[in-house]
C-alpha cells in the first residue's frame, strides 16, 4: 500500500505544478488536504480515546464490583459462622445452668458483683462449670466470652479481664455501643452485634461483641452470653489483593458514623477514629441507613468523586448487614490508575496529530494523497474496535509517523486484548474459586470431600486424571479421592512425607511440577483405549503453615500459567475445608469416647452406692450401741438413787440395829465402792460419746476440706491434660497424645468421685442445700428416656415410663438431685440379676 501512495505522489508531480500553484490552487489543496487529513484524525482520536476511557471504565467497575461482592461474601460468611456459634453456644444447657448458680449465688451472698466474683464461692462455681467455656473460647481463637445477668452484672469472663464484676447499664460502661447492643438483644430476644468499639479491658483496643439471651427451661430469659473477637477477622480479609490494578486500588468498611471499620491500603487512617465522607459514602448512608429514595442521575454521578485525600477515584459500594448492624464496603480505584492507558492512548493520539500537521505542511501537495488512505484505514479499523472487534491489525511499513501511528494502533489493540484476556482469567479464577467453594459446603466426611474437590478440579481445569491426598495421622498422606484414576498393581495410596513426589510435595510444602513424563508412569483409561499424560503437578494444601493434604492433577498438554495461579489462590481455601472435615470427625469420635466414660462412671457411681450404704449400716450400729450407753448410764443412776434412799432408811433404824451395826457398816463400805465404780463407768461413758461426736465431726470435716484441696489441684490437671491431649501445636507423638488421654480420663473419673464424697460429706454435715427450681414433668421423663433407652434394650427390658392425663405437668425441686436419684434407682434396677427382677 506504501508503494501505491508513492506512485499517486508521482503522478501528481508530473502535472502542471507551476500552474496549480500560480493560480493559488496548490494552496486551496494543502488547506483542503490540511482540513481532510486533520479533522477525520481528530474525530478518530476522540471517538478512540472516548471508547477506550469507556471500556476502561466499564473493565473497572466489573473489577470493583466483583471485589466489593466477594468481600462482602466473606465477611458475611465469617459472621454467619461466629453467629452460628453464638446460637450453639446459648442453646448449650451446660452455660444456661452454670449463669443460673452465678446468680443464685450472687443474690444470696449479698455481695455486690464486684466483691462477689472474688469470693471463694464464686471461684469454687467457676472451676467446676466453666471448663466448657474456656474449651470454646480457646478452640475458636475468641478474645473473652462473658456472661451477665438480667441487670446487666458480668459474673463471668474467660479473660478475667478488669470488666469481670462490673455492669454494662452503669458507670463507664452505661454509654457505650456494648450496653446499647446489650439492651436491644434483651428487648427484641435476638442474637445482636455491638459494631466496632474501643474496648478499655484490653488495654483500648478495637474489637467486637456478639450478644444474645440464655433462655431457662421455662423459656424465661436469665441473662446474656456475650461473644469478644478482635478486628483482624475483617482486616485479613480487606487486605487480599482483588484488583488487577496498582496499588492504588482499596477496599474498605465503614460504619454509619462513616468512621473506618478496616485499615486503608497504602494510606494514613485509625480504625473508629478516620472519618470518611465522600460521595460514595454519603449515597451508600442515605440509601441503607437513612432509607432515603435516590434518582438515577445521583447515583451515577456518585460512581466518580474525590476521597479524602484530594484524589478523583472510581468507587462502588456494597451494603453489609451483621446482625443487625449495617456496614458499607466500598471498594475504589484512582482513575488516574484506572484510565491510564485512554489517557497515553490520547497522548499518543495528539502527537500524531501534530506530527501530520508537519508533515503535510513539510511534504506538501504531492504526498497528501498517501496520507488519506492509511487515515482512513485507521479510522475504520477504530471504529471496528469500538464495536468491539479486537482483530483489527494495520499493515503499514512506511518509516513516517503514520508508520508510527499503525503501529502504536496495533500496540494499543494488543494491550486491550491482553487487558480483556487478563480481565476473563480474572473472572474464570474467581467464578471456579466460587463454584470450589460449592462444592465444599456442607457436612461431609474427608472422603466425600476429597472426591468432590477432586473431580470439580478436573473438570474446571480440564485434567485428565487426578487424586487427593489427606494427612490422617502424622506425616502420613493417605489416598481420600480420585478421578479417572486406575489404581495398580503394588500402587501404594499412603506416603510419608519426604515419599515420592506427593510426599516431597508435602515435606517442601510447594507446588511440583513435572512434563514429560515416560510412558509408563500413569495411564488415562477410556472405554476406547488408554494413554499417558505428559505433565502432572503435584500441589500441598497447606493452612496456618500446617499441611492438611496434597492434590495431584496430571495433564495431556502443559498446563498454563493461570491453571497453576488457580490452584495455589485455592490451595488454602481446600486445606481449610479439610481441616474443618477432620475437626468434625475428631469431635464424633470425642463424642463416643465420652459416651464411653458415662458408661464407666455409671459403674463407680454404683461402687459409689455400695460404699455409701455400708457407711450408712456402721453410721446406724453407731447410733445404736450410743443409745445402749445412755440406757445402762440411766439405770445406774436409778440404782444409785435406790442406794442413797437405803443408806437414809439405815441410819433412821440405826438405833434399833445397833446389833447389826458392824454388818451394816461394812454394806456401806461395799455401797460406797459400787457408786464409785458406776461413777467411773459413766465418766466412760460419756468420754466416750464425746469422742464419738468428735469423731464424726472430724471426718465430715476432713472429708468436706480434703476433697476442695484435692479438686484445685485435679482442675489444672485436667485442663492441662486436655490441652495436651489436643496437641494444637502438633510436637506430641500419638504415645504422648494417648498417655495424656489417660492421664484426662482418670483424673475426670477421680474429680467425679471426689464431688460425691463431697456431697456425702455435706449430707452428715447437716450442709446440703437444695436448689429449688421449677420442673417441667414431660422433658424430665424425656431426659430419662434417652438416658436408660439404650442400656435397658442391651439387657433385655422393655423400658417405659407412664404417666397420667390428670397428673400436674411441672413440679417445684431439686431438678439435679432428684434426677440423681431416679438414675441410682434405675441403674440399681438394671444391674440387678434376671432372677430378682
Amino acid at each position: 500500500m506504501g508503494k501505491k501512495n508513492g506512485n499517486s505522489g508521482k503522478a501528481i508531480s508530473k502535472h502542471d505544478w507551476r500552474w496549480l500553484r500560480r493560480n493559488g490552487l496548490s494552496r486551496t489543496i494543502l488547506f483542503w488536504l490540511l482540513a481532510l487529513s486533520v479533522i477525520p484524525l481528530m474525530v478518530v482520536s476522540i471517538i478512540s480515546y472516548r471508547n477506550a476511557r469507556a471500556s476502561l471504565a466499564h473493565l473497572a467497575l466489573d473489577a470493583l464490583v466483583a471485589a466489593a461482592e466477594f468481600s462482602t461474601e466473606q465477611i458475611q460468611y465469617r459472621f454467619d459462622r461466629m453467629l452460628l456459634d453464638l446460637k450453639q453456644e446459648s442453646e448449650e444447657q451446660a452455660n444456661v445452668h452454670f449463669l443460673q448458680r452465678l446468680s443464685t449465688g450472687y443474690a444470696e451472698s449479698g455481695l455486690d458483683a464486684a466483691r462477689f466474683v472474688k469470693s471463694f464461692k464464686w471461684a469454687k462455681m467457676a472451676d467446676r462449670y466453666a471448663s466448657d467455656l474456656k474449651t470454646f473460647c480457646f478452640n475458636y481463637s475468641y478474645l473473652d466470652v462473658l456472661l451477665t445477668d438480667l441487670k446487666g452484672n458480668i459474673l463471668y469472663t474467660v479473660a478475667g479481664k478488669s470488666d469481670l464484676g462490673a455492669n454494662l447499664f452503669a458507670t463507664d460502661f452505661e454509654h457505650t455501643r456494648l450496653s446499647h447492643a446489650a439492651r436491644k438483644s434483651l428487648e427484641s430476644g435476638r442474637p445482636v452485634f455491638s459494631d466496632y468499639v474501643h474496648y478499655a479491658p484490653f488495654n483500648n483496643s478495637q474489637c467486637g461483641f456478639l450478644i444474645n439471651i440464655l433462655v431457662d427451661d421455662e423459656g424465661q430469659t436469665i441473662g446474656l452470653i456475650i461473644l469478644n473477637f478482635s478486628t483482624q477477622l475483617t482486616d485479613t480479609i480487606m487486605q487480599q489483593k482483588f484488583l488487577r490494578h496498582s496499588i492504588a486500588s482499596r477496599i474498605y468498611l465503614l460504619g454509619s458514623d462513616l468512621l473506618l471499620r478496616s485499615k486503608l491500603k497504602n494510606k494514613s487512617g485509625a480504625l473508629l477514629k478516620t472519618k470518611v465522607e465522600t460521595r460514595q459514602s454519603q449515597l451508600w448512608l442515605d440509601e441503607h441507613v437513612k432509607n432515603t429514595p435516590l434518582d438515577s442521575d445521583i447515583m451515577h454521578d456518585a460512581s466518580i468523586y474525590p476521597d479524602p485525600f484530594n484524589q478523583e477515584v472510581l468507587g462502588v459500594h456494597r451494603n453489609l448487614i451483621i446482625a443487625g448492624t449495617h456496614w458499607a464496603v466500598i471498594a475504589e480505584i484512582e482513575t488516574v490508575d484506572a484510565f491510564a492507558s485512554a489517557r497515553n492512548l490520547g497522548i499518543i493520539m495528539s502527537g500524531l496529530l501534530m506530527g501530520t500537521i508537519v508533515l503535510i505542511v513539510l511534504i506538501s501537495v504531492p504526498l497528501t494523497r498517501r496520507t488519506f488512505r492509511p487515515l482512513l484505514l485507521l479510522s475504520e479499523a477504530t471504529r471496528q474496535i469500538a464495536d468491539g472487534d479486537l482483530e483489527q491489525v494495520i499493515s503499514i511499513h512506511a518509516r513516517n509517523e503514520i508508520g508510527d501511528l499503525a503501529d502504536n494502533f496495533n500496540e494499543m489493540v494488543v494491550s486491550l486484548k491482553n487487558i480483556m484476556q487478563k480481565t476473563h482469567q480474572e473472572n474464570w479464577s474467581k467464578n471456579g474459586q466460587a463454584e470450589l467453594n460449592e462444592q465444599m459446603r456442607g457436612e461431609v466426611d474427608v472422603a466425600e470431600l476429597s472426591k468432590n474437590v477432586i473431580a470439580f478440579l478436573c473438570q474446571y481445569l480440564n485434567a485428565q486424571v487426578g487424586a487427593a491426598y489427606t494427612v490422617l495421622k502424622e506425616e502420613t498422606l493417605q489416598l481420600t479421592g480420585s478421578y479417572a484414576f486406575h489404581k495398580r498393581k503394588g500402587f501404594s495410596n499412603v506416603f510419608k512425607f519426604g515419599e515420592n513426589t506427593v510426599g516431597q510435595a508435602a515435606l517442601e510444602r510447594k507446588t511440583i511440577q513435572i512434563s514429560d513424563l515416560p510412558p509408563d508412569y500413569m495411564a488415562v483409561s477410556s472405554g476406547l483405549g488408554q494413554t499417558p499424560p505428559r505433565s502432572i503437578v503435584v500441589v500441598p494444601l497447606v493452612y496456618e503453615n500446617r499441611v492438611e493434604g496434597v492434590v495431584e492433577l496430571g495433564f495431556m498438554n502443559e498446563p498454563k500459567a493461570h491453571i497453576n495461579v488457580f490452584l495455589g489462590q485455592s490451595a488454602e481455601s481446600i486445606a481449610l475445608a479439610f481441616r474443618v472435615a477432620q475437626s468434625r470427625k475428631q469431635k464424633k469420635a470425642l463424642l463416643d469416647q465420652t459416651q464411653l466414660q458415662a458408661q464407666e462412671l455409671q459403674v463407680r457411681e454404683e461402687e459409689l452406692r455400695e460404699n455409701n450404704a455400708l457407711l450408712e449400716q456402721q453410721s446406724k450400729e453407731l447410733r445404736a450401741s450410743e443409745e445402749r450407753l445412755v440406757k445402762q448410764q440411766t439405770i445406774l443412776e436409778e440404782k444409785n438413787e435406790a442406794l442413797e434412799s437405803q443408806q437414809v432408811e439405815l441410819s433412821d433404824f440405826n438405833a434399833r440395829l445397833q446389833k447389826s451395826a458392824t454388818e451394816l457398816e461394812a454394806q456401806k463400805e461395799e455401797s460406797e465402792v459400787k457408786n464409785k465404780e458406776l461413777e467411773k463407768i459413766k465418766s466412760d461413758l460419756e468420754s466416750k460419746a464425746e469422742e464419738l461426736v468428735l469423731a464424726g465431726r472430724y471426718k465430715s470435716e476432713f472429708l468436706a476440706n480434703m476433697s476442695h484441696e484435692l479438686r484445685t489441684p485435679l482442675n489444672s490437671l485436667l485442663i492441662l491434660s486436655k490441652m495436651l491431649a489436643e496437641n494444637n501445636i502438633g510436637n506430641l507423638t500419638t504415645k504422648q497424645i494417648e498417655y495424656a488421654q489417660t492421664i484426662y480420663e482418670a483424673g475426670h473419673g477421680l474429680l467425679t468421685l471426689i464431688n460425691e464424697i463431697l456431697d456425702l460429706s455435706k449430707i452428715e454435715a447437716g450442709q446440703m442445700t437444695i436448689e429449688a427450681r421449677t420442673l417441667r414433668i414431660d422433658k424430665f421423663i424425656d431426659e430419662v428416656h434417652k438416658q436408660f433407652d439404650v442400656p435397658a434394650e442391651k439387657n433385655g427390658i422393655d423400658f417405659k415410663i407412664e404417666s397420667y392425663e390428670n397428673a400436674a405437668r411441672s413440679m417445684v425441686t431439686d431438678p439435679q438431685k432428684l434426677h440423681q436419684i431416679v438414675s441410682n434407682l434405675l441403674s440399681n434396677a438394671l444391674n440387678l440379676p434376671k432372677t430378682v427382677r
